[in-house]
């Protein structure tokens, strides 16, 4: 009589199941399934029938070989040699077979051979469909949450450029307001007559009949009547030294395209006596206006006040 396992003094080996097989030696079901019932001659059974059938450990080394002889391309026919010599056959009771000839026993053995292989690899080619399906679906997934994660970055650093242009603005309106430096030049000065100097010396100016001189801040109004739907102008002031300046920069909404321009005024006093802002540069873009069209610029702006 058994109990816990052990009849007497002998240890009752472990029986495991078909699934247990699959699960030791990392092969699929279906492959130790069609294993068992292809080469069911040599591997014994200890208790059961179907689903229930048991199996001594010992048939472990029988599965294996077996796949390591499908791995080396080996025929059905090869197989069962190399099982009947390395374990020899199960004794399996069933109804006495007649042996054919020997020539058509080995063609029937080649043949059942490549028709178990083609099975075999069905299946194998199945689960692999199967496992690359999932790898397919896991890569979509993979690529949605990287969209996703790219589509959060792409709104946080476009809000970061927004909070960043506030902040550029805050800071840069407070030191024009706290910087001596950048302060705006006093109602005398922008109220002065605005004249350039010739090579030969002589002061220039721009004057009007019934509007008296043009002026500074007469040049700051000309500027911002200038700012329209296309195109917005940026002003401020500045001090170097001795020197007023005052920065303009136009942009044109439609293509972007931005043109920087710097004048330089200092007070002056002419050989006559009279107090003038002189404009001694204008810088466009990064370059200085030579004197000759600096003059072409002045008898526009003439024209412009004039009219």
């Amino acid at each position: 009589m058994a109990t816990s396992g052990k009849t007497g003094s002998a240890e009752v080996p472990e029986l495991i199941s078909l699934r247990e097989i699959s699960r030791r030696l990392g092969l699929p079901s279906s492959t130790v399934a069609y294993y068992k019932d292809r080469y069911r001659r040599y591997i014994p059974s200890s208790s059961g029938v179907g689903r229930r059938q048991r199996y001594c450990p010992s048939v472990l080394a029988i599965f294996m070989r077996i796949r390591e002889m499908y791995d080396m391309s080996s025929s059905a026919s090869e197989i069962e040699r190399d099982l009947e010599l390395r374990f020899g056959r199960a004794l399996v009771p069933g109804p006495r077979v007649v042996e054919p000839p020997d020539s058509v026993t080995k063609l029937m053995g080649c043949v059942s051979g490549l028709l178990d292989d083609q099975i075999l690899y069905r299946r194998e080619i199945g689960s692999l469909r199967e496992g690359l399906a999932g790898l397919k679906k896991e890569l979509v997934r993979s690529e949605a949450a990287h969209e996703q994660v790219l589509q959060g970055m792409e709104a946080e650093l476009s809000s970061l450029r927004e909070e960043n242009s506030r902040l550029s603005l805050y800071i840069e309106k407070h030191i024009r307001q706290d910087n001596p430096l950048h302060s705006k030049p006093s109602e005398a000065f922008l109220d002065l007559p605005l004249v350039i100097r010739s090579e030969r010396g002589e002061y220039l100016g721009v004057a009007a009949p019934s509007r008296g001189a043009f002026t500074p801040k007469g040049l700051v109004s000309l500027i911002q009547k200038s700012a329209s739907a296309a195109r917005s102008v940026d002003m401020g002031w500045d001090r170097d030294q001795d020197h007023w300046i005052l920065k303009v920069l136009t942009t044109d909404p439609g293509t972007g395209r931005e043109q920087a321009l710097v004048f330089m005024l200092h007070e002056t006093r002419t050989p006559n006596g009279n107090l003038v802002a002189r404009l001694t540069y204008l810088i466009v873009d990064g370059n200085e206006v030579p004197d000759n069209f600096l003059l072409g610029f002045f008898k526009q702006l003439r024209d412009t006040f004039n009219s």
